[in-house]
């Protein structure tokens, strides 16, 4: 499991790897419209396959940055009946079925590194990666423009990236085995009604962080994104990972002034109510569409990151009932899991009084609305595992 592996590499090999994986990522971007056209052939090469395959029921991972969703993916990567992209696969996302018959033979990194969040996590070249925002960027060309709405609803219509999305996932599982697509990203918090008008059987893990340490991690993030170098930001851009760091942009879910006010904060001091806006307004859209729609309800469970750390073992539980993975062929796994999860140890908030009662008045009508009915910083403690509804 790649969260408990412990070997690290020194910090200058692990910015060489990185450099060399932005030089081959670009390479291959600056032909990404020539690969989408030989991963349209691949799928008619394969189209006797694929006429047989089954409609994809995927798992989504979703929800700010800082909040669980990689080591959720981790978790239900790890599941028999699963497939993901792994990290390899940044290299080239659009030709799933021949890449992972050529990835043995691929140069890539081989040791265990931390990840670019340096947040203690190790990850090797299968380990489960948020690769699909490359695709989907490449349909959507203003999908991070934070100029205008990015929420995909139920009327959005895109046949060439429905198609190309869906026999890329029917072509993963020919290559991988598994029967279920599980992906973290972040961004299809805005695209949830579109994906389950897409894949009707589409199950979603919305995870959320008591906002106050939430914020505080990406308050860390952002300063650390901030001092990267030029090829690891053009690395991560390339990635389609926006949200922190020197080219950060805020999810818009249609509500300009809000995003005009959140610069305006950032930009005259006030970072910590910025960033508390932030996510009161990503969180109370997804408090609102899934307590106007049952279907959405339905469909989606939201995981808070305390319940994940504080009681691994009966969240891992909830989680593969609400996703319908089988328990029985788990169990090892998720006993591991329960063992090792915990909250985070390598930092502590370090918020002031003042800072704390501003991220209170900001955030506590929404955070309420997902079951914190306190907002005080836990210093380790989980919250009470508790079953609740979102309203």
């Amino acid at each position: 499991m790649a969260f408990c592996f412990k070997q690290k590499i020194r910090q200058s090999d692990m910015t060489t790897i990185y450099r060399r994986v932005f030089r081959i990522v670009k390479f291959l971007d600056a032909r990404s419209k020539f690969l989408i056209r030989l991963g349209k052939l691949e799928s008619f090469l394969l189209w006797f396959k694929l006429r047989k395959a089954e409609k994809p029921k995927p798992i989504y991972i979703c929800g700010l940055a800082r909040a669980g969703t990689t080591i959720t993916s981790i978790l239900l990567g790890e599941h028999p009946d699963t497939f993901t992209h792994q990290t390899r696969e940044v290299i080239c996302p659009y030709l799933p079925y021949l890449f992972n018959h050529l990835a043995p033979k691929t140069p890539f990194f081989a040791s265990n590194i931390e990840r670019l969040q340096q947040d203690g996590l190790q990850i090797n070249p299968l380990t489960p990666h948020a690769v699909e925002e490359m695709i989907w960027m490449q349909f959507f060309q203003t999908i991070h423009d934070e100029n205008s709405t990015v929420v995909l609803d139920n009327t959005i219509s895109n046949s060439n990236f429905e198609q190309f999305y869906t026999k890329s996932i029917q072509k993963m599982r020919m290559a991988k085995g598994g029967s279920r697509y599980v992906t973290k990203n972040n961004y299809n918090v805005t695209r949830i009604e579109y994906l389950v008008k897409l894949f009707p059987d589409a199950r979603f893990l919305i995870m959320i962080r008591q906002p106050e340490n939430h914020i505080a991690s990406l308050l860390r993030q952002d300063h650390f994104f901030c001092q990267m170098q030029p090829e690891t930001v053009g690395l991560v851009r390339l990635l389609g990972h926006y949200e922190c760091g020197q080219d950060r942009r805020l999810i818009n879910v249609g509500n300009d002034a809000v995003i005009r006010e959140i610069w305006e904060l950032w930009q005259t001091g006030e970072t910590v109510r910025g960033w508390a806006r932030y996510w009161t307004s990503v969180y109370g859209f997804l408090a609102d569409k899934l307590n106007e729609n049952e279907r959405l309800k339905k469909a989606c469970m939201v995981v808070r990151y305390e319940d994940l750390c504080g009681s691994a073992g009966p969240m891992i539980d909830r989680i593969l009932a609400h996703t319908g993975l089988p328990a029985d062929i788990f169990q090892r796994t998720r006993n591991q899991f329960a063992k090792n999860l915990h909250l985070p140890t390598y930092y502590q908030p370090n918020l002031s009084d003042q800072e704390l009662k501003i991220i209170e008045e900001e955030t506590s009508a929404v955070a309420s609305r997902f079951g914190y009915l306190t907002n005080k910083v836990f210093p380790g403690m989980p919250m009470e595992n508790q079953i609740y509804t979102v309203c």
